[in-house]
């Protein structure tokens, strides 16, 4: 980009260059960006428009807004995602939160609410952490076990934590599954991987370089996780606990299926916003 452009003028020139790419939110994803390299909120931004940009924040817009034509997703260059009004910090062995996953929340929350006393939460493959302490920041009677298998994931998951001054009420496990996971809790919460290993290869080519495959792959049939998930969590849970699960599309009768041969009640499934069954909620 040339020197002496206000910062209005520095989104428009992005903005540009995204749509001549195809690029679909072309606006968001510069605004994002500038966000990203100099620390402003949109409302900083705004106030800054007529403005002449700074020579380092330029070089450094010119650098990502590269990356971004080059395929990387805007939420990878900034290492933030906005989910449920919080803002969550990623890392390479994090999926990106997805609108779809707020549906858990709200299924949850609505759950948990109906309990007064002092609910222990157990998280099975946190991820960054978007699910286990969201209901802990919405919900001051709520202690959370997070788990996952990677190290990198409940890294972020730590400093996202420490972020929303939850990190009282968290204990953090680098665990298979229910591997390192001892005690009983009231409420399970799960967004395992369910895609189908053949099906991976078919993913949005952004997904399938910027995402985590061990995130994504539920195996064989896409249900991998959810049999360990079936088989072994009423061993950790208390009476009268619930199982707080996401699933894909078209997922749900065979499901249903597997949780009612392991002896587990199907009590409710809700749909995301596009009206697909997206998160069930079961009890032994």
């Amino acid at each position: 980009m040339a020197k002496g452009l206000t910062f209005s003028a520095a989104l428009a020139e992005a903005r540009k260059k995204f749509e001549t790419l195809g690029i679909k939110t072309p606006d968001i994803d510069a605004r994002l960006l500038l966000e990203h390299v100099t620390g402003f909120t949109h409302s900083q931004l705004i106030s800054h428009a007529r403005e002449h940009i700074q020579p380092d924040f330029l070089a450094r817009f010119d650098k990502v807004i590269k990356r971004r034509m080059e395929g990387e997703p805007v939420h990878r260059i900034t290492g933030e995602r906005d989910f449920y009004g919080r803002r969550f910090l990623l890392s390479p062995e994090t999926l990106i939160p997805r609108p779809d996953t707020e549906v858990l929340i709200d299924e949850a929350l609505d759950w948990a609410r109906s309990h007064e006393h002092v609910l222990h939460v157990l998280d099975v493959g946190t991820g960054s952490g978007v699910i286990g302490l969201t209901l802990l920041a919405e919900l001051e009677h709520l202690s959370l076990v997070a788990l996952d298998v990677s190290d990198g994931a409940i890294g972020a998951a730590r400093r996202n934590a420490v972020r929303l001054a939850v990190d009282d009420r968290t204990r953090f496990l680098v665990s298979d599954m229910f591997e390192a996971v001892t005690g009983k809790f009231d409420l399970i919460v799960s967004n395992p991987p369910y895609i189908p290993t053949a099906d991976l290869s078919g993913l949005d080519e952004i997904v399938r370089e910027h995402d985590p495959i061990l995130a994504l792959d539920g195996g064989d049939d896409g249900f991998d996780f959810y049999r360990q998930l079936f088989h072994q969590a009423p061993e950790y849970m208390n009476e009268k606990a619930s199982l707080f699960i996401e699933f894909g599309l078209g997922q749900r009768p065979a499901l249903e299926h597997m949780a009612k041969t392991h002896g587990w009640q199907v009590d409710r499934v809700a749909k995301d916003l596009a009206g697909i069954d997206r998160v069930m909620r079961l009890s032994l």
